[in-house]
């Protein structure tokens, strides 16, 4: 027994006793124990005082004792009355949360424990998706913010909070732009046109640089709706979908062909007319066509069109096979059962020991799960139905790579360096390639080298550089990029249908942005926030389901507590000083706190002074 605990007995025992004096039940023997106990702690014989502690307990629980109907209902009070403290608290204070997912890496990975401050932004009102006040001014591109899924279009939103209430899940996302921004993708990088007209790379931030931006999820198409084409009509109209934006359009005909459309102004024009001042195309969106989806070839995976088109290379290693300039199927084409929404040229680059051993450098796979030689995807919520097999045999276990190392994941996430003689690091260019296409989603499809469903990895130029997995594969105007690009544009002169795969840079968007952005960029709504994941390959974000409203912005995170280690503390994103708001939370909870001291204080001095004077009186 403590001396704080012992106070608190004294405490109780004090107030019981004046409840039953009040009744007429007065206790002579109760009282000398209780006095005996307030000289034992004054005068610190802590023994003497454990053993009156001891005795005022047994006798506070039995004047305690009522029946059970009674003390049912008291527990039922207290439970309700602490859920409903509780989620106040959550829903206008703070919450601990844990990450389930890879959205938000390298910042956060799966089973990391934050802190969230719901005050950061405003006063949110309890258990609705609306603020009280907010502070616009503090939410900045780059700051990492906690949203609900209330009204955003995705599936499987609803939880329950305790288990019992319920509510909407949870998203940890980064603001990219902000209410007015108009916002284009080049190079992996964001570039946001103010309201004001200032034009912004959002990763000309320091704490921002290594992040990668791509304005896609994992395919051209984005997210196709199936909308009918009247109310009652059987006929459908499929909608392509990017930030939520419809930007193709593909009907089905009476006559079973198809009618393809992109979006001009207001209008749905045929690709390639209309003002050239707009969009010609479905990939000259948002800055589509600077990015390609990727995978690696063997030689003997390279298809018959490649060595046509004179793409060998005797000493290369593997080939990097892009897909690029996304446009929409042609117009009268008949409908086929299962036709793709977007058709993209296709092209390959040789890769030798220099390029792959850049590929090795910055390769980054999902947090992956070794069982039995097989490989699937972690997954918070259990194993998944499908797993492939491993090109070589390594240890059972849970693994992930980053930029190169890998790393061994233990109890609740803590991760161990892997020494490069592990079988895990890739030794030959087959385990390369495997890495590579299945990384990230670990299905068998992205193991097929004729599959329609490319790995989610991305290449795209940034000022004549070639990148791949945000690693520099190609510096400008080495040989073979150099070779790459001319076979490109003859390709593309002999072949009108064929766009080549090149770094077109942005002149437009440099010599005048107001007017470029207003064409080709994505405006960000009044009162929305674009929010994107650190890691586009693995994010479902406002690429898919759009801008979010203010109200949704619940708080943001402020300590990552969970594991130890290197990335323990305040996560990576602009400084912003405390709020009013949580100034105010935190000074109404020591000064609750101090008055409560304080009046506990003085009532025991006040019970402990009475039954002094009481004791007089009787002696």
């Amino acid at each position: 027994m403590g001396k704080r605990y012992l106070k608190k007995q004294l405490a109780t025992g004090l107030k019981l006793y004046e409840k039953q004096k009040n009744k007429g039940v007065e206790d002579r023997s109760f009282a000398a124990d209780l006095l005996a106990l307030d000289k034992s702690l004054q005068e610190n014989r802590y023994d003497e005082a454990k053993r009156l502690g001891e005795l005022i307990a047994t006798r506070i629980k039995s004047l305690k004792k009522r029946s059970w109907f009674f003390r049912l209902g008291e527990l039922i009070f207290t439970l309700a009355a602490a859920l409903l403290i509780a989620g106040i608290i959550r829903q206008t204070w703070f919450e601990l949360y844990e990450i389930p997912t890879g959205s938000m890496r390298p910042t956060f990975k799966e089973q990391d424990r934050v802190l969230v401050s719901k005050s950061a932004f405003g006063l949110n009102i309890p258990f609705y998706t609306a603020h009280a006040a907010f502070l616009t001014d503090r939410v900045k591109r780059g700051t990492i913010v906690v949203v609900t899924g209330d009204g955003l279009d995705l599936p499987d939103v609803d939880t329950y909070y305790f288990g019992l209430f319920p509510g909407k899940k949870r998203y940890v996302k980064r603001c990219a732009a902000l209410p007015g921004d108009r916002v284009y993708f080049y190079g992996g990088d964001l570039f946001c046109l103010t309201k004001e007209g200032k034009l912004i790379n959002v990763k000309s931030d320091p704490l921002l640089q290594r992040r990668e931006y791509i304005p896609f999820i994992s395919s051209f198409e984005g997210r196709v709706e199936a909308v009918p084409t009247t109310p009652f009509s059987r006929q459908r109209v499929y909608l392509l979908k990017q930030m939520d934006k419809a930007i193709g359009r593909i009907e089905i005909n009476p006559d079973g062909t198809i009618a393809s459309r992109i979006l001009q102004g207001d209008a749905w024009t045929p690709e390639f007319s209309g003002s050239k001042a707009l969009p010609q195309t479905f990939g000259e969106f948002y800055g589509i066509n600077n990015f390609a989806t990727c995978r690696l070839l063997r030689k003997e995976q390279l298809p018959h069109e490649a060595h046509r088109l004179g793409y060998d290379d005797p000493e290369a290693l593997c080939w990097l096979e892009l897909h690029h300039s996304p446009t929409l199927p042609p117009s009268g084409k008949p409908k086929q059962s299962s036709f793709p929404f977007v058709v993209t040229s296709v092209t390959w680059i040789p890769l030798h020991q220099e390029e792959c051993e850049r590929l090795m450098h910055g390769l980054y796979t999902a947090r992956l799960v070794i069982k039995d030689e097989r490989l699937f995807r972690y997954h918070y919520e259990g194993e998944p139905h499908h797993t492939i097999p491993l090109p070589t045999s390594i240890p059972d276990g849970c693994y992930e790579f980053y930029n190169g190392i890998a790393y061994q994941i233990g109890w609740g996430g803590h991760e161990t360096r892997l020494d490069p003689s592990h079988p895990i690091y890739p030794k030959t260019i087959k385990e390369l390639i495997f890495w590579f296409n299945a990384g990230i989603d670990a299905t068998p499809e992205v193991l097929v080298p004729t599959s329609q469903h490319m790995p989610t990895r991305f290449a795209y130029f940034n000022n004549g550089d070639l990148f791949v997995m945000g690693e520099k594969v190609f510096d400008k105007g080495s040989p073979l990029l150099t070779a790459f690009s001319d076979r490109e544009m003859a390709r593309q002169a002999k072949d009108y249908s064929y766009f080549a795969f090149q770094d077109a840079g942005s002149p437009e968007l440099e010599k005048s942005p107001v007017e470029f952005m207003s064409h080709f960029g994505f405006e960000v709504p009044d009162n929305q926030y674009l929010l994107l994941g650190d890691n586009p390959a693995m994010s479902v974000d406002s690429r898919f389901f759009g801008p979010v409203p203010q109200e949704n912005l619940q708080g943001t995170p402020i300590l990552l507590f969970w594991p130890f280690g290197p990335r323990w503390g305040c996560p990576t994103q602009p400084y912003t000083p405390l709020s009013p708001y949580s100034l105010a939370f935190i000074a109404i909870t020591v000064i609750a706190y101090t008055t409560y001291v304080i009046v506990s204080q003085s009532r025991m001095h006040r019970r402990l002074h009475r039954l002094k004077e009481g004791s007089l009186k009787s002696s």
